[in-house]
């Protein structure tokens, strides 16, 4: 993933813009949560995106410790966020990510946004975006992370 440094600041102002637009019609400023669902990854990958998302204007939980799917849905609903963001998957980890879309979709279906993060093999766990109820948005880890926060607030704002 790249990171916010040395991309132009307009870009970063725009996004902060479509931000505080999102603020003014919904009443509050985007709200994210990132958290770790495996223990292959470590807490900087949680903590680069964090920051970046609350450098852009989104209102940020954050936990670094790994989470199972039950944990990450009880985090959501109390956080009341319109987006989970889970950096580094893999295709190893396709199986707790069906997990975790199935414990949304029985409790939190079509209000939040499933953001992961891939280090290698996206394409292995594209296939799991393909559902109905719970919205999902892969991105490389070498996407820019202005491009994750426009896709993922381009959800946001269709979102009724």
């Amino acid at each position: 993933m790249k990171k916010t440094r040395g991309v132009k600041s307009r870009q970063i102002n725009l996004i902060r813009k479509r931000t505080s637009r999102f603020c003014d019609i919904r009443g509050r400023r985007p709200r994210i949560l990132i958290t770790r669902i495996h223990s292959k990854g470590s807490d900087r990958d949680v903590k680069t995106i964090a920051t970046a998302f609350a450098d852009m204007g989104c209102d940020v939980d954050i936990n670094t410790t790994v989470q199972s799917p039950a944990a990450i849905l009880r985090l959501a609903l109390e956080n009341d966020v319109h987006t989970v963001g889970i950096p580094g998957i893999s295709a190893d980890d396709r199986t707790q990510i069906f997990e975790l879309i199935t414990v949304f979709n029985a409790k939190y279906s079509g209000r939040v946004l499933l953001a992961l993060w891939a280090h290698h093999q996206p394409h292995a766990i594209v296939g799991l975006s393909k559902t109905e109820s719970v919205r999902i948005e892969i991105f490389d880890f070498d996407t820019d992370i202005t491009d994750c926060a426009n896709r993922i607030l381009d959800v946001l704002e269709q979102q009724p």
